[in-house]
């Protein structure tokens, strides 16, 4: 979670009478907008009870639903093959808290992986990746696909 716009007062020297912060807070599988909402009315009325005199109000305007892919669907099971054989050893799994369009086509029922290079920097000012990975994330992606799109096994070693 973080606050990513916060607004408020209407002049340098006197104290705002108001504030409004925008908070992005990513999801887990398991959650709903609803456990999310009664999360937020929990930490507010907290507050209120603490801090004389604290008002505010939290309101859910943009939600997408967590997405989780389970490692026995087909496409997951493919890709850890094509992984291996580039790696030569059983690949990393993991998860991440970003929003990516897995979730969108998870939700129409797509199952999605994500895959990509290593780096740093993700939506930061200087964003790099490791110029070695995105060599060896094309040789996943190409025997991915020709193996689970296209049923044959790709052999690059010759």
């Amino acid at each position: 979670m973080h606050a990513s716009l916060v607004s408020g007062g209407r002049e340098l020297s006197t104290y705002p009478d108001s504030c409004t912060v925008s908070f992005e807070r990513r999801t887990v599988p398991g959650e709903t907008r609803q456990s999310i909402q009664a999360e937020l009315d929990s930490i507010l009325a907290g507050l209120r009870r603490d801090v004389p005199g604290f008002e505010a109000t939290a309101e859910i305007f943009f939600w997408r639903d967590p997405y989780e892919i389970g490692l026995d669907e087909p496409v997951v099971q493919a890709l850890m093959h094509a992984a291996g054989a580039v790696f030569r050893g059983p690949p990393e799994i993991g998860g991440s808290s970003g929003w990516m369009d897995s979730a969108v086509l998870g939700a129409a029922g797509i199952p999605t992986v994500i895959l990509g290079p290593s780096g740093e920097g993700g939506h930061a000012p200087v964003e790099w990746v490791n110029l070695p990975s995105v060599i060896a994330v094309a040789d996943i992606i190409a025997r991915l696909a020709q193996d689970f799109c296209g049923g044959r096994t790709v052999d690059t070693e010759g």
